[in-house]
């Protein structure tokens, strides 16, 4: 009987505590990661795709209750302008951000500004900061609150970066092949050598040409996306000197993956080849 009474006081309070929270909507979790770090638990955050699956397959009925929602946080990544357009369709009320303000965008091989800007651990000050500002904007009586956890997450990235300083001073590594530019943000920002190929396809006599190039810039790393062409890349490695790592910017714990980055890049157990 006490349960029966108690049950539909706890559901009460419960849509009333989620009704009460900041709902906001991010693109991918990297940005789920971070707001909900400054957030916690006055923000309820949502991402649109799940790990790197970064492909439009939501169905209206998710739109329309994403498009409920108080804030939608992008930065310039693709697909973010045709969201925000369909939301307001839904809501003309649903408020809009970008996160990357006041970050100095870089180009990629294609001349187009590179997108992945939260690889550089000096662009999650300006982030995270930019996140501050539009949270306390819609809610500032909790404006206390989420100040103080963007400064605990301040003193993490502080920390971070200089943890992987401490690694890159420590390795003879400094040259890494790619495919792509995800990692130009980071490359940048610790000073590495990366050399990137704008085609994935390799044929059979550009083998040798890409020896010579690795050994005469001694590039010792193949840096790649998680479900890289097998066969592309085990002839690549097989004709070559290069080691071959794998890194997934798209993961949620934003701080440890770009930690997990440097230590891919930078640890002893990659200095040589075995």
């Amino acid at each position: 009987m006490l349960f029966k009474i108690l049950f539909p006081l706890i559901l009460i309070f419960s849509n009333a505590y989620s009704f009460n929270r900041l709902k906001v909507i991010v693109t991918i979790e990297p940005y789920q990661y971070l707001v909900q770090r400054i957030g916690k638990r006055k923000v309820k955050v949502v991402s649109l795709y799940k790990d790197s699956k970064i492909i439009n397959n939501h169905s209206q009925f998710e739109l329309r209750k994403y498009a409920k929602y108080h804030l939608y946080l992008q930065s310039g990544l693709k697909n973010e302008k045709e969201f925000y357009l369909k939301f307001l369709s839904f809501n003309k009320n649903i408020k809009e951000a970008d996160i990357s303000f006041n970050i100095r965008k870089i180009k990629n091989q294609n001349n187009m500004n590179n997108e992945f800007i939260w690889l550089d651990p000096l662009n999650l000050r300006l982030m995270a900061n930019n996140i501050l500002f539009e949270l306390v904007k819609i809610d500032k009586r909790n404006e206390k609150y989420y100040t103080e956890n963007y400064e605990v997450l301040l003193k993490e990235i502080d920390t971070l970066y200089l943890r992987i300083k401490t690694l890159y001073n420590k390795s003879q590594k400094k040259s890494v092949y790619i495919f792509d530019s995800k990692w130009q943000y980071f490359s940048k920002r610790f000073d590495l050598n990366f050399y990137t190929r704008e085609k994935e396809i390799i044929k059979s006599f550009e083998f040798s040409k890409i020896k010579k190039f690795t050994a005469k810039n001694n590039v010792q790393l193949c840096l790649t996306k998680p479900g890289f062409d097998y066969n592309i890349l085990s002839s690549l490695i097989n004709n070559t000197k290069l080691k071959s790592i794998e890194h997934d910017v798209y993961k949620y714990s934003l701080l440890s993956n770009i930690y997990k980055l440097s230590i891919l890049l930078f640890s002893d157990k990659n200095n040589h080849n075995k």
